[in-house]
């Protein structure tokens, strides 16, 4: 038997709780946040995610440290009740134990892709019963569903689909998967296998989601958006560890032991709602240029007759030749 095994959840989760409000920690992960979020708010939605998900004690902290950071990273709630993101435990064959990963739910991924693409309308995935009328060509483009008015009667699920709407003269595109897709990405999780987490939860919009994120890979990104970090984030099988890379955390430093006669670890653990300092003038590890926060335009240059010279730049509607198409992923000619 390991030490890790022997040591008590109490102690544990002590262990975890006070290397995620440790001075190094807590600045990365407030770091992290995008600007237009409240940090310390989200950052005891984090605290409680922590001591609430099921296995997580399992887990290596140093994971659980890292997939926090991937959800502080694109500004999501690890809340269940948001269904924004989750922290999934799984097992690690290179390691030969359980690390936490970071996983998007369907309004998470819904969200990042709104902020993702300005010109998006509406992005959105549904779910299709037996008994539901669908219907659905790619060529030509055609898709109809109208769910079974009674809804005991809808039968089992057999597709999902998702479908992205722009503003620009209503174009828009969808992707159809089938239950078969589905169950084989259902396969791959070891918290289904194991029957708890999102999947058996919430087996519908783990449907819903699955559908969505083969659109969003339709999707032409700039690597620097939420929405890529956040699908990349998902993919890799590191536990999180990766985005410790380069940050100011000792990634081999143990959890502080907080030991005390007196009970003094388990009113650590009561203290749900305190709030942990917040470093000042924290900073985003990747800036993003935003919609609501423009430059202020150059001054315009002088010409030698001293008079402000004219623009020839073409307004802003107009794209460019060399420009990428977001809607097709074509060059614009």
């Amino acid at each position: 038997m390991s030490n890790n095994e022997i040591v008590p959840a109490r102690q544990k989760m002590a262990n975890l709780r006070a290397l995620l409000t440790s001075e190094k920690v807590t600045k990365q992960i407030m770091a992290a946040l995008p600007r237009h979020i409240d940090g310390q708010r989200l950052f005891r939605v984090y605290l409680t995610a922590v001591q609430t998900t099921p296995r997580i004690l399992d887990c290596d902290p140093i994971s659980v440290v890292g997939a926090v950071i991937q959800a502080a990273q694109v500004g999501l709630s690890l809340d269940n009740v948001f269904g924004e993101g989750f922290l999934i435990p799984r097992w690690n064959k290179n390691t030969q134990g359980h690390v936490a990963n970071f996983q998007t739910g369907y309004k998470g991924l819904r969200k990042l892709a709104l902020q993702s693409d300005k010109g998006i309308r509406d992005i959105y995935a549904r779910v299709v019963h037996q008994n539901d009328r669908f219907e659905y060509s790619y060529e030509p483009k055609h898709l109809v569903h109208t769910p079974c008015e009674d809804p005991d009667a809808r039968g089992p699920l057999k597709y999902a689909y998702a479908k992205v709407i722009w503003k620009e003269d209503g174009y828009d595109r969808f992707v159809v998967v089938t239950s078969a897709e589905i169950k084989k990405a259902q396969a791959s999780s070891d918290a289904y296998k194991k029957d708890y987490g999102p999947w058996v939860e919430n087996p519908e919009a783990m449907w819903a989601k699955t559908a969505l994120r083969r659109l969003c890979e339709t999707l032409t990104l700039s690597a620097e958006t939420e929405l890529a970090r956040a699908m990349v984030a998902e993919d890799a099988d590191a536990g999180g560890a990766h985005a410790l890379a380069g940050l100011d955390v000792d990634i081999s430093m143990p959890a502080p032991v907080q030991t005390s006669r007196d009970g003094g670890a388990l009113a650590e653990l009561s203290k749900q709602d305190a709030e942990p300092q917040a470093p000042q003038g924290r900073r985003r590890r990747q800036p993003q240029a935003r919609a609501e926060e423009p430059s202020a335009p150059p001054p315009p240059a002088a010409t030698s007759a001293g008079a402000p010279a004219t623009s020839n730049a073409p307004p802003a509607e107009e794209r460019p030749v060399g420009s990428i198409d977001r809607r097709t992923g074509e060059t614009i000619e």
